[in-house]
Order: C-alpha cells, then structure tokens, then sequence
C-alpha cells in the first residue's frame, strides 16, 4: 500500500470505553467522559440523558438518530424487496410444477389409451381365433 506523507503534525487519540471512570480533569473539562458514555451508550434513553446536558451531544444524538432511522428505512425497504423476489420465485417454480403436472397428466392418459387399445386388441385376437387367455 502507498505511504501517506503530511506536512503538519497530526495527533491521534485513542479514548478507551472501558476507563471512562478513569477520565482526568483535563478530560472532563473537554467533555471527553461525556462522549465517550455517548459511544458506549446502549439505549436510546442513555443517549437522551446524556443530550439533556450537553448541546453537542444533542446534536450527534439528533443525528445518530436519524442515521438510524434511515437504517431501518433501508433494511425495511430491502426486506421487502426480498419478500418480492421470492414470491416471484415460488410463482415461477409452482407455475413449472404446474406445467410438469399437465405433462404428466397427458402422458398418463395417452399411456392408458395404449394399455386400453392393446387389452383389447388381445382379447379380439384370442376370440377370432378361438383361444382365450
């Protein structure tokens, strides 16, 4: 993979979840810990309580909020999509099973007017001649 090179110092902060209790001053003074509960939040009421106290965190919430509507929307709409294409699909096997069946059908009659002329064509031919199976 290619290098990337800057020309400017970049910093990067890692901020671990599980040590939110362990945020210093300076931390909190930058509302660190509140974010950091914002990505380790695991309901909406969380979130809410946390938007509640901080303006910023209003807004990602608002926003994180609809993302996740917009996610669901999206899984909603490929859902049904999906119900679509498989029904298309039964239709399409069972009008094939369908047409096989008729096939078969033709064939069974067609076979059984065989099996019909040929019994009786055995039971004229032994009592022209007189013998009889």
């Amino acid at each position: 993979m290619g290098q990337l090179e800057f020309s400017f110092p970049i910093d990067i902060s890692v901020l671990d979840l599980t040590n939110i209790d362990l945020a210093t001053e300076e931390d909190k003074s930058y509302n660190i810990d509140k974010w950091a509960s914002l990505f380790k939040a695991q309901t909406w009421e969380e979130i809410k309580m946390l938007a509640e106290k901080n303006e910023s965190i209003d807004e990602a919430a608002t926003t994180l909020y609809q993302l996740s509507a917009d996610e669901k929307i999206r899984l909603q709409c490929e859902a049904r999509e999906k119900y679509e294409r498989d029904q298309r699909s039964v239709q399409h096997m069972l009008e094939k099973l369908q047409k096989e069946n008729a096939e078969q059908k033709k064939e069974i009659v067609k076979l059984r007017a065989e099996l019909a002329s040929h019994i009786n064509f055995s039971s004229n031919s032994s009592r022209e001649t007189g013998f009889e199976k």
